[in-house]
């Protein structure tokens, strides 16, 4: 496991998030992969970091964690916090990706390079063998898919998503403490309907995002027994 600080906030690293990033793109050439988990390590990184400095600015001491399909941002003090800090602190983290994927956007159409047609550039980069430009552009790719179409993805409203620790916040804040057993049963809800929704209509294509929302599903379905009303706490789990 590496061990390492940002300022004042403590990083570490699994073992399990390197071979998950390297799974994700076991079907890449070599140049392709190495690229594409340092594009996994840099997006997932800033998006908890989102979350941590987000949570410092409320008196908090974040601690991060990246492991097997995802990150963790928690909390070394127990400070309480209001509903729409916490509403903050999970926008925080997919906000801080789509800032990032904008930001790519805009830098790949201002170097003359349309945005759409990547792959086009990098079979082109391919062709002439130029290794350097295959990986800037493999990354910009990379950095393009994670941090647009996953952020988008985490603001669904389902726990444990950031989307659905926003919605479970916001019913506590506008119940006064309460909600949570509500957000559940949106989760489970919006997670099989998904699911059932991708299966009918493109079979096992999208069978990692099916078998996803059949987790959620079920993890939702299981916390309402018993039936829980209690506020959540801040965010501590988000995933890409």
């Amino acid at each position: 496991m590496l061990s390492f600080a940002l300022g004042s906030i403590p990083i570490r690293i699994h073992i399990s998030f390197w071979f998950t990033a390297a799974l994700l793109g076991m079907s890449r050439d070599p140049i392709d992969l190495i690229v594409w988990i340092l594009a996994v390590l840099v997006s997932v990184l800033l998006h908890e970091l989102g979350h941590a400095l987000t949570g410092k600015i409320f008196g908090l001491a974040p601690q991060i964690e990246l492991y097997a399909f995802g990150g963790a941002t928690s909390w070394q003090n127990g400070n309480q916090l209001s509903s729409w800090k916490r509403v903050l602190i999970s926008l925080a983290g997919p906000l801080t990706g789509i800032a990032l994927g904008a930001i790519t956007f805009v830098a790949v159409a201002q170097s003359g390079i349309s945005p759409w047609h990547l792959d086009e550039w990098i079979l082109e980069a391919h062709a002439r063998n130029s290794i350097k430009a295959m990986a800037v552009l493999s990354f910009a790719r990379s950095m393009l898919w994670i941090n647009l179409l996953w952020s988008l993805f985490n603001l669904l409203p389902i726990l444990p998503l950031d989307g659905g620790n926003v919605m479970a916040h916001t019913f506590a804040a506008l119940s006064k403490g309460g909600g949570r057993r509500a957000a559940h049963i949106i989760s489970a809800v919006v997670a099989a309907a998904i699911g059932t929704g991708l299966f009918v209509k493109f079979g096992t294509l999208y069978i990692l995002v099916i078998l996803y929302m059949g987790l959620f599903s079920f993890q939702n379905i299981r916390a309402l027994q018993p039936a829980n009303d209690e506020a959540p706490p801040p965010p501590t789990r988000q995933r890409w």
